[in-house]
């Protein structure tokens, strides 16, 4: 990176601590900001920018002036951090708009963030889904979309997406200065099983998930995230049955209330549907199962080839 002189000359500093700013500060504060902005050159000129900039940043906070704006974008530049940089030139270059006496360090500026700009890295990120949240070294990049574009800093850096009910990815990268690079960051859906509890009014009612007989009269368990059929039959009652989509983590009840069959009744059919009350609970992540069983019938993957297992001791 080339050398730019910071103009860190004595005279120049304080001339630039003569301009009037919104909220004028008291003469204490004004000759601790020039006491802190006088510590940030000497620092500079011995290149240890990550102290000055500091002294820089305090001297601002009390009196901000584009001659302090300038050297922070300067110190940013020389710690490697182009796109900070640019957005205090850009700053600087409203503070001082107008300034006769910025002229010179105003044309210095141009080329400063000519370099400021060569510097900044872009990922073009794919991204799936696409509301996933990417993080960049822990601070999340605002937007949504399949494809991202991200202005980086040189380094290495570490690019991680998440998204609820999704596997969360990282990416390490490392970024040369103007470099251009693509990648995909692709999250798979959690399998986690979901946790369902059915009741009935009739204790002797045969309960089936999937046409897989798993209790009687009730039965607790659990269900990899998906479609499923519950049904629920008992002799002399209208069947019940209810066709349900659950999600990883989800918590469902539901309750199979079994009428009657009457004397002489058209009820034929042995699928009719009755009234049900499904109650979702929540939602949640983990890893996968296949479903659980509290009875005790022989093992069988049902039609979506999924072995239930028994859980009485749950």
């Amino acid at each position: 990176m080339p050398f730019f002189s910071p103009f860190f000359l004595a005279g120049t500093a304080v001339a630039q601590e003569t301009q009037e700013t919104a909220e004028a500060p008291t003469p204490a504060e004004t000759e601790e900001a020039r006491e802190l902005f006088r510590r940030g050159v000497a620092l500079s000129r011995e290149e240890r920018w990550g102290e000055a900039i500091e002294y820089f940043r305090r001297s601002a906070a009390i009196t901000p002036r584009p001659s302090t704006t300038f050297n922070i974008a300067l110190a940013l530049l020389r710690l490697g951090q182009p796109n900070e940089a640019k957005a205090m030139l850009t700053l600087y270059l409203t503070q001082s708009e107008g300034q006769a006496r910025e002229a010179n360090r105003r044309a210095q500026s141009a080329e400063l963030m000519e370099l400021a700009e060569s510097s900044i890295a872009v990922l073009t990120l794919e991204v799936s889904p696409p509301e996933t949240e990417v993080r960049v070294d822990g601070v999340l990049f605002e937007g949504t979309g399949s494809t991202r574009i991200l202005s980086l800093d040189p380094g290495v850096r570490v690019i991680r997406g998440t998204l609820e009910g999704f596997t969360a990815n990282t990416l390490e990268l490392s970024f040369l200065e103007g470099a251009r690079i693509t990648e995909s960051l692709i999250l798979t859906a959690r399998t986690d099983p979901a946790r369902i509890r059915v009741t009935t009014n009739v204790t002797s009612a045969i309960i089936r998930i999937d046409d897989m007989e798993v209790g009687q009269g009730s039965f607790i368990g659990e269900l990899e995230p998906g479609n499923h059929r519950i049904d629920v039959q008992a002799p002399g009652y209208e069947p019940f049955r209810r066709d349900l989509e659950v999600s990883a983590l989800e918590r469902v009840n539901v309750t199979a209330s079994l009428s009657r069959i009457e004397s002489g009744s058209a009820w034929t059919s042995p699928w009719l549907w009755v009234a049900v009350g499904v109650v979702v609970l929540g939602a949640g992540v983990g890893v996968g199962a296949g479903v659980a069983s509290s009875g005790t019938a022989p093992a069988y993957g049902g039609t979506t080839g999924v072995v239930l297992q028994g859980l009485s001791g749950r």
